[in-house]
């Protein structure tokens, strides 16, 4: 009987059945509870009307709010865990996304987080999350998601 109970673990709908379920829940977990559930991440924002004007961009030192197009946004935890992520927008892949926050590569923090500008890149900000559940922690995010107002 033993043996039976073990193979059921093994069998290939079942491994479907649980990761189709892991998926909904950690979407779920991600979407706002004002806004309906997407399958599609929100678009990364390329133009240069998406580009902070000089006067709202947070430099080294100051503090500042998360201000995604998506009510949360996702950090990595170095700048190459950035550089993949961005891919991962860009080619707009949802595993892609979960299959990196799940591997520990990065956090994902509420729009409006407050935050302090630790470091800069080209098109990138580190920053120190200020408040929420992550505070502490740093990550590296577009610099158009990082504004001096909320």
């Amino acid at each position: 009987m033993e043996q039976e109970h073990k193979k059921f673990w093994h069998k290939r709908w079942f491994k479907i059945t649980a990761g189709v379920i892991l998926f909904f829940f950690i979407l779920a977990w991600f979407s706002d509870d004002s806004t309906p559930a997407t399958s599609e991440p929100a678009p990364v924002q390329t133009t240069a009307s998406a580009q902070p004007k000089p006067s709202d961009k947070v430099a080294v030192g100051e503090q500042g709010y998360i201000n995604s197009p998506s009510p949360k946004a996702i950090l990595a935890n170095t700048k190459d865990g950035y550089k993949e992520i961005m891919q991962t927008y860009s080619a707009n892949d949802m595993y892609g996304v979960q299959e990196f926050l799940l591997s520990g590569k990065g956090f994902a923090v509420a729009k409006g987080t407050k935050i302090q500008v630790v470091d800069t890149a080209v098109g990138a900000r580190k920053v120190r999350v200020l408040d929420g559940e992550m505070t502490g922690q740093a990550g590296w995010i577009a610099m158009e998601w990082v504004s001096k107002n909320p």
